[in-house]
Formats: structure tokens, sequence, C-alpha cells
């Protein structure tokens, strides 16, 4: 936790060293006025500005900001902080961690408060009781996804307050699943689905990504998936073929 706290830290001291020296470029511009244009050092200053709080807001860690002023006024003066790099270390990698925990335990209250009133809404079935539902949005006539399918998809992943984290749509095409490499939810979610069926399931975090994740710990997941082919894996067999240099480059060639 100390390591990674110094880490991101440190991302977050270099975009404010960062700033400090275009500041400092503002205070030059006599000097420098044939190099530097003073209104994109500003633009520059204060959007870094935004990036070091977004940083900070997506961690749940909250900034004092009058506080964060003095300390860029007080570098910028040649003081000493108030603390050392050690103690500043290690308070803030406390601080990380009780944010964390509380910022977890009310994203799963927050999950299990949704899934309670969601199993009670019209055309929800519930596959595990407060864990996982789903809700029918096309029904489909092909064949039927299995445990072991590699299905062909459209989806789209999204937490309780509708932020898209992941989508075949932004990247302009369907995707082929393992079933056995994807979270329980999704897997039990799927499996039954037919070609041409959609469907939006419910994800508890317990058959999500729980804690261990970018996303934020304990998310309730939402997915709508639409089944394009059962099982993309599943092929005709084929007469076998001559050998030649080009399929051996491929059968032996390391996967992406």
């Amino acid at each position: 936790m100390q390591t990674q706290a110094s880490k991101y830290w440190r991302s977050c001291c270099t975009a404010a060293t960062v700033s400090l020296i275009l500041f400092s470029g503002c205070e030059k511009k006599d000097e420098e006025k044939h190099s530097v244009n003073e209104d994109e050092i500003k633009k520059i200053s204060e959007t870094m500005g935004h990036y070091v709080i977004e940083n900070l807001n997506a961690q749940s860690l909250t900034l004092d900001t009058e506080s964060f002023i003095k300390g860029i006024e007080g570098a910028k003066a040649g003081q000493e902080p108030p603390l050392s790099k050690q103690k500043f270390l290690e308070l803030l990698a406390n601080y990380r961690k009780k944010a964390f925990e509380m910022k977890s335990s009310e994203n799963l209250k927050m999950a299990e408060d949704y899934l309670g009133d969601n199993s009670n809404s019209p055309n929800i079935v519930v596959l595990e009781k407060g864990k996982l539902h789903y809700q029918r949005l096309k029904p489909g006539n092909g064949e039927t996804v299995s445990e072991t399918s590699t299905p062909l998809i459209q989806y789209e992943g999204r937490l309780i307050d509708g932020q898209v984290f992941d989508s075949t749509g932004k990247r302009g095409k369907p995707a082929e699943l393992p079933l056995k490499s994807t979270i329980p939810g999704f897997r039990k979610g799927i499996v039954g689905m037919k070609e041409g069926e959609k469907r939006r399931l419910f994800i508890h975090p317990d058959l999500g990504y729980g804690e261990n994740s970018r996303l934020p710990p304990n998310a309730l997941l939402i997915f709508d998936v639409e089944v394009i082919k059962a099982d993309a894996a599943k092929k005709e067999a084929k007469a076998p073929q001559k050998e030649t240099s080009m399929s051996w480059l491929k059968r032996w060639a390391v996967p992406n």
C-alpha cells in the first residue's frame, strides 16, 4: 500500500511541480516572451490543477484546497514541508486505506439495496437471490450458449450511476469471450441465452470484481448483452490442408 501511495502521489506531485515551473515561467515572461505563450501556460496550469483533483476524487480522497495552495506557495518560497517524506507516505497510505474501506462499504450497501429493490421489479428473473438478476430485453431463437461456449457478443458494462466502463460498441466490433475466463456473474447470466437474445444483467460485487479491479471497490455491475453467435469457437470440420511455411508460422505464433 505504501509503495502504491508513493507512486500515486509522485504522479500528483509531478503535476503540481510542473505547474509551479509553468507559473515561474509566467514570472519570467520578459526573458522568455519569444518562446513562451503566457495564455497557454495559464490554461495548462489550470488544467493540471483539475487533473490533480480528479485523480484524488477517483480514489475518494479529499484535499484541503487552502492547505494545498499554501504548500505550493511554500515550495516556491523554498520552505520545508510540514512532514518528512517518510511520515507523509505513512499518513497517506493510512488515509488511502481508510478511504478505500469506507468507499467499499458504501458501494456494497448500495449494491445490496439496489438488488433488493430490483428483485421486485416486473420482468426481472432472479438467478441467485440478492446476487444475480437479469431482464430479457429481446428474445432469441437460435442456438443456446452453454458453460463451455465462446460466444460472439455485443455488450456494454455500466456502473450503478450509468458510467460506461466497457463496451464493444466503442471498439466497433463484437467480442468472442470464452465464458470460463469471465467473472462468475457474467458467465452465469448469459448461459442459456439464445442467438439473437438480449439481456440486461445485474451483478453483485461478490460475483463481479469485488474490491480487486480498477473499478470502484464493490461496485454493482450492469451489463447489456446480445448474443450474435452462441459458440464462435465451434467450427465445421475441414479437410486437412497441405502444410506450408506460413501455416507453420501461424501454428507456432505466440497469441497477442
